[in-house]
Order: C-alpha cells, then structure tokens, then sequence
C-alpha cells in the first residue's frame, strides 16, 4: 500500500517445522542488488514506538512485522544516490541468514535512512 511519503509492507514469517518456535524483537531489512544479491545503502532501523515482545508461532502459523520505505524521490540527493534494487533482504529476529525477496523499488546508497520496521507480532497482519 502507498501513501504520499512512502510505501507500507507487512513481512509474514511463517513456521514451516512440526514443532513451535519463538521469534522476539525487530527483524533486519535492507534493499539489494545483484548477483549474488548485495545490500544497497542503510538497513531498516527498529521502530521503537513497538515493543519487543516473545512470539510463539505454532506449526504452519505466522508472525508478522510492518515495514515502511520512505520514497528516495523524496530525499535530498546529496544524501540519497538513488540506484535500482531488486530484492528486500529480510534476517528475521534472532537469526543471521538472509531471506531475498524479489521486490523492484528505488534504494539510496548514501547515508539516507529510508526504511523502518515493526517488532514481530503474532498472525500474518494482513
């Protein structure tokens, strides 16, 4: 969904083993490019306004997270340096692997800060 500043996503993590698992706190997301898929500028900082809370996903359950991306266009360029991404690189709390997402947007590769996301909550939030 789009709004005049940026775009809002929701991240669902879903468990795909036959037992529960726990995820706590804010994942990392960072917009990429490339072969192999490379991060582009600043990763997404913790949107403090949620807090972190112990999430226990059931088998084939989900948990989720809002992400927003504040538009490059509307960033000074001197901070910005707009280039192309192709993938949302998301590390869910707690892990350190990566999941790429296939997902075309404008990145800054300079010191702009364009993306916040949520703690993780439980269900998809969709």
């Amino acid at each position: 969904m789009g709004t005049p500043s940026g775009l809002e996503l929701v991240i669902a993590f879903r468990n795909l083993r036959a037992a529960p698992c726990t995820l706590a706190g804010w994942p990392t997301v960072s917009q990429a490019a490339g072969t192999p898929v490379t991060d582009i500028g600043q990763p997404s900082t913790a949107d403090a306004s949620t807090p972190r809370t112990l999430v226990t996903v059931p088998p084939d359950g989900f948990a989720s997270a809002r992400l927003k991306i504040a538009y490059a266009t509307n960033q000074l360029a001197v901070a910005c340096k707009p280039v192309k991404a192709t993938w949302l690189r998301v590390i869910p709390p707690g892990q350190r692997t990566p999941l790429n997402i296939s997902f075309g947007t404008t990145a800054c590769k300079g010191t702009a800060k364009l993306m916040s996301v949520t703690s993780v909550a439980q269900g998809s939030a969709g």
